[in-house]
């Protein structure tokens, strides 16, 4: 199975949380930081898991840029999303989902908010 994590961080505990995944899954996936590299292919994976840090409710800028550009790819893989966020209410926290991903993912998702 190919599995690819692209993040979006803005002071590298997205990053962080990117490679501590990448450490406990059975194979080993690629990791793209999508500051420095939107423009990647991800037709090839089978599994994408993304992550974003969020700041005032809003995910990074460039990672909400590749979702739009690969919405049609990436409604064909299977997904996980991870947040890195200092919210600890749960009702904040599900709704950074819905804001930022419910228009454009319409599919089910792991989620996981750090």
């Amino acid at each position: 199975m190919n599995i690819l994590i692209a993040y979006s961080t803005r002071c590298g505990t997205t990053e962080k949380i990117s490679k501590m995944l990448a450490e406990k899954l059975n194979e080993p996936p690629d990791i793209i930081d999508l500051y420095s590299f939107p423009d990647s292919d991800v037709s090839n994976y089978d599994l994408i898991i993304l992550g974003s840090s969020v700041y005032f409710g809003k995910v990074q800028k460039h990672f909400k840029e590749f979702i739009k550009n690969n919405l049609n790819i990436l409604k064909e893989k299977k997904l996980a999303l991870f947040l890195c966020a200092g919210e600890k209410n749960p009702e904040i926290k599900s709704g950074l989902i819905e804001e930022n991903f419910h228009r454009y993912l319409e599919t089910s998702l792991l989620v996981l908010i750090f």
